[in-house]
């Protein structure tokens, strides 16, 4: 333990002066959770609170409680930091669960998200329901009644909860269950080819003779299902149709596009960080929090009519000379209700004015000339659009949806047949927009995705070939800017025990090295020193451990930008390499420094016991040959060290021989 250290540990640390309180994420994967934590997110900005997303790796899911994981931060947990915690883990099993809670996060309150403890507060989604939805519209809407269905982890809570639906929705529709057509899985990709390899080579089972349609458990398992189904010459959904469950993002581009379930990862992000709050708080909060998931119907499971097919009829607009229907507050409401109700779950993204807003800025565009008030509702609906967009929805289904919705609302207001061919042609217009809005924002996508890749790429060329530490700080100063990141702070362990670190550096919105602050060792569950949070604003920082192989070398605080949770990741790995790399070169410059010190002193201690007579009056006072052994033995060693005094001093007999000749030197007045 160095003095700093001994400082912090000797004096009353006081109380972190926080400005606002701080929830904490702990999360399996920041690119994967990505949504899960923007939806968060919000609601810590809407309540004034800073967020830490904490990127512990699948500890939850191995069960591995040991602190010296290199790859995980799930040890730098204290509550003079956060205040409550989001648990995004996979928990095995609530013994799992409750050995990481004592271990770590005991006394902060904490949420699960995906598990439901009694006790302990939880958000999930409504696996059963979700796969029921699935189910029924394969059973009714196409008739399948030889349903194949690959399952998940055994005693997983939400792969149990999706069999049970299975097993439900045959026996709700008088349909035998036939073990023969349940396979085994494990939520992982392999277990998708698997899973047909038991389906049709061991158990020697046919699509459309033996089977309509395979329902897998999860997306992961059914697109490689499907890349088997291809490979073997048998046509999706012609010869067999197939399902999954989550909406990865995978699974829209698939040939064909993937019917699933998707997982409301957003609202339960929302939701969970709500519970947390008012449980710091002290306000009343349920216990269960059950979110429903949403059938996203697509090509795979037999289905290529437009989604829009069941307002297609209610959308036509009125004819001239039919009866007018007075336009009233009821009426209105009513309209702004339907919009509302027409997208469903994706609604709480949007705000709770947009309905309303969205209707007055058609009905200015109708009743307007043309120009301004038309582009208005283009602009209200752009705004819309890339809500949907961002939040992983499908815009252009939606989109349209909300069109031909709003179509219908305001068809009983419009009679004249100017304003009919004006709603008309503004309505056209707004279709088209869609169709343009949804190719620029994949345009912009890919680019976008493009362009950071790279920007990361040349980031990470110029840090590994940057060997000297503070150019490194500089360079990742300079260069997180240019990637519309707006701060960055990189802490390193002081010891291998981790329980403090040295600010290596810090940049944000008041600059870089804000008070001086830099080099400052502090307790590593603190993740920052005290001050370092903006005072006006809550805060949301990503924190990714930086380590090489088995080797912790600290961690990286981002103040969140761009979305893309996979950056920072990408950056964590970067930096570590690089980190790594600068931190050799300064262990050898260091040992280089120390070695030439050692050796240059060494060297003047000898001469010195070489060219005076200090060696030769010790051994003169000597009483005896072991006296005379010892004291130039204990000479050389503090002037050489003991193994170099002993190398250099010889046998016995030359130490005698090197007494007389002196003797006779200093008798002769040679010395």
């Amino acid at each position: 333990m160095n003095h700093d250290e001994a400082q912090i540990l000797a004096s009353e640390y006081p109380a972190q002066r926080k400005a606002r309180p701080a929830l904490g994420i702990v999360t399996h994967q920041v690119s994967g959770a990505t949504v899960w934590w923007l939806g968060a997110a919000e609601v810590a900005r809407q309540q004034n609170v800073d967020l830490f997303i904490l990127n512990a790796g699948e500890v939850g899911a191995t069960g591995n409680i040991a602190d010296n994981l290199p790859n995980a931060v799930h040890h730098l947990i204290d509550p003079e930091r956060l205040d409550g915690l989001v648990l995004v883990q996979w928990w095995p099993s609530r013994q799992v669960f409750e050995a990481f809670y004592e271990r770590y996060y005991r006394p902060l309150p904490v949420v699960n998200l995906h598990r439901n403890y009694a006790g302990y507060p939880g958000v999930s989604v409504d696996n059963e329901q979700g796969m029921m939805a699935m189910l029924r519209h394969l059973i009714e809407v196409h008739g399948y009644r030889r349903l194949a269905y690959i399952g998940g982890l055994p005693d997983n809570p939400a792969a149990n909860a999706r069999y049970a639906a299975y097993v439900a929705a045959l026996a709700e529709h008088h349909i035998p269950l036939d073990e023969n057509l349940v396979l085994p899985g494990d939520f992982s990709p392999p277990a998708g080819i698997n899973a047909l390899r038991v389906l049709l080579d061991e158990r020697g089972l046919r699509p459309t003779r033996d089977f309509d349609v395979i329902v897998a458990s999860n997306d992961n398992m059914a697109i490689t299902a499907l890349e088997e189904l291809n490979r073997r010459g048998i046509r999706v959904p012609l010869d067999v149709a197939l399902v999954g469950f989550d909406d990865v993002k995978d699974s829209a581009y698939t040939m064909p596009p993937l019917t699933t379930v998707r997982m409301p990862n957003f609202e339960m992000g929302r939701a969970a960080a709500e519970v947390a709050l008012a449980a710091i708080a002290g306000l009343p909060f349920a216990e269960f929090t059950i979110v429903p998931g949403e059938l996203v119907v697509r090509q795979s499971c037999g289905c290529f009519v437009s989604p829009l097919a069941d307002v297609g009829e209610a959308a036509r607009m009125p004819q001239p000379g039919a009866p007018p229907a007075a336009s009233s507050l009821e009426q209105r409401l009513r309209a702004v209700a339907e919009l509302s109700q027409s997208v469903g779950p994706a609604g709480q993204v949007l705000g709770v004015n947009w309905a309303a807003e969205m209707l007055e800025a058609f009905d200015a565009a109708i009743d307007g000339p043309p120009g301004g008030p038309t582009n208005r509702l283009l602009g209200v609906f752009y705004a819309i659009l890339r809500q949907l967009h961002v939040n992983g929805y499908d815009l252009v289904g939606l989109g349209r949806r909300i069109l031909f919705t709003m179509r219908r609302s305001l068809q009983p207001t419009v009679t004249d047949p100017q304003g009919l061919r004006r709603a008309e042609s503004v309505w056209q217009q707004a279709m088209a927009f869609v169709t343009d809005v949804a190719y620029q924002m994949q345009s912009s996508q890919q680019h976008y995705g493009v362009s950071y890749i790279d920007q990361l790429r040349a980031v990470g060329e110029q840090l590994v070939t940057t060997f000297e530490m503070t150019q490194l700080c500089d360079l990742i100063a300079g260069e997180l800017p240019h990637l519309d990141i707006p701060g960055v702070y990189i802490a390193l362990y002081t010891d291998s025990t981790r329980q403090f670190a040295r600010l290596a550096l810090a940049y944000n919105a008041e600059g870089r090295n804000p008070a001086g602050i830099e080099g400052q060792v502090f307790r590593a569950p603190l993740l920052l020193p005290e001050g370092l949070l903006l005072r006006d604003r809550p805060t949301v920082l990503v924190v990714v451990p930086l380590y090489f192989q088995d080797t912790a070398l600290g961690f990286a605080l981002f103040e969140v930008g761009p979305e893309q949770g996979e950056m920072y990741e990408m950056l964590g790995r970067q930096i570590s390499s690089a980190l790594m790399g600068a931190l050799l070169v300064q262990q050898q410059a260091e040992a280089q420094r120390d070695m030439d010190a050692a050796r240059q002193q060494a060297q003047a201690a000898l001469s010195d016991l070489l060219t005076t007579r200090s060696i030769s009056d010790r051994v003169r006072q000597a009483t005896d040959t072991e006296a005379i052994l010892r004291v130039t033995l204990e000479s050389l060693s503090q002037a050489l060290g003991a193994s170099v005094g002993v190398a250099r001093l010889g046998t016995r007999e030359q130490l005698l021989e090197f007494d007389t000749e002196t003797r006779t030197r200093d008798d002769a007045g040679l010395n």
